[in-house]
C-alpha cells in the first residue's frame, strides 16, 4: 500500500515575524519611520521598534531634516509646520526608545522649554551625553534639575567635539577642561594643533587612548602658553 506524506503550509504573517528579523529590518529605517509608521502597525512591530540598537543615538536634528523632507512635498509652509510637529514626534519618540536613549543630540536652532527638557531628561535616565541646542528657553533652576535625574551623565572631549568647538570658536584663547570625565588623547592633540592657545586647563582629566583604553592617565596640571 502506498503510503502518502502530507506538508502542513504555515502561514506567516507581518506581524509573526521573528523578533530578531524585525529589528534588523528597523535597523534600515529612519527614526521618523519607526515613529510615525513602523511603531503602530502592530504590538509585535511596537516591541521591536523599542530595542536597545536602534535608540543607543538619538540625533533629533535627523528627525527634524525627515520631517521637512515629508512636509516640503505637502505644503509651502514646510519651515513653520515643521518647527510645530517637531517637538510632539520628539516626545513620541522617546517614549518609544524605552530609556534605551544613551546620547541625545538636540537640533542646534531648537527652542526648547523647561518641561520638554524635564520630559526628555524623565525619559533617558540612562543617558550617558546631552548635546544642547544653541538657543533655549530653559530657566538656570530647571536645567539643574533635568541634570540631576541623568545620573550617569559623562562629558568626554572627544575628536568630534574638538573639531566642532574649532568651528564655531576658531579664536579661542582660554580653554577649562577641569574635572572633565573623559579627555582623548586624540583630540587634546587637535585642539593644541587648532587653537593657539593663551591658556589651557584640563586638571584632574582622564586622559585616555581610544586605542588603548586600560589604565587611563589622570593629568593634574595645566597648559599655559
Amino acid at each position: 500500500m502506498e503510503s502518502k506524506i502530507y506538508i502542513r503550509a504555515v502561514r506567516r504573517t507581518w506581524e509573526t515575524l521573528d523578533y530578531a528579523i524585525l529589528v534588523k529590518i528597523f535597523m534600515k529605517l529612519s527614526i521618523l519611520d519607526l515613529v510615525s509608521n513602523a511603531c503602530r502597525v502592530c504590538t509585535s512591530w511596537s516591541r521591536a521598534c523599542s530595542d536597545s540598537i536602534l535608540w543607543g543615538t538619538h540625533d533629533v536634528g535627523a528627525l527634524k531634516f525627515g520631517l521637512m523632507k515629508v512636509i516640503q512635498r505637502r505644503s509651502c509652509r514646510a519651515f513653520e509646520q515643521c518647527n510645530r510637529m517637531l517637538l510632539p514626534m520628539l516626545n513620541i519618540a522617546l517614549t518609544l526608545s524605552c530609556n534605551n536613549v544613551t546620547r541625545l543630540i538636540f537640533d542646534f536652532n531648537m527652542n526648547i522649554k523647561d518641561e520638554q527638557l524635564i520630559f526628555a531628561a524623565e525619559r533617558c535616565s540612562n543617558l550617558k551625553q546631552l548635546v544642547l541646542p544653541a538657543w533655549n528657553q530653559i530657566r538656570a533652576d530647571m536645567l539643574c534639575a533635568a541634570i540631576g535625574k541623568l545620573k550617569g551623565l559623562e562629558s568626554p572631549y572627544d575628536h568630534d567635539f574638538a573639531t566642532t568647538l574649532f568651528i564655531y570658536i576658531p579664536n579661542l584663547k582660554v580653554l577649562s577642561l577641569r574635572y572633565c570625565s573623559v579627555l582623548h588623547k586624540d583630540a587634546l592633540k587637535i585642539t593644541l594643533m587648532l587653537f593657539d592657545f593663551e591658556v589651557l586647563n584640563i586638571s584632574h582629566s582622564v586622559i585616555v587612548d581610544t586605542h588603548q583604553t586600560k589604565n587611563p592617565f589622570r593629568y593634574t596640571g595645566s597648559v599655559t602658553r
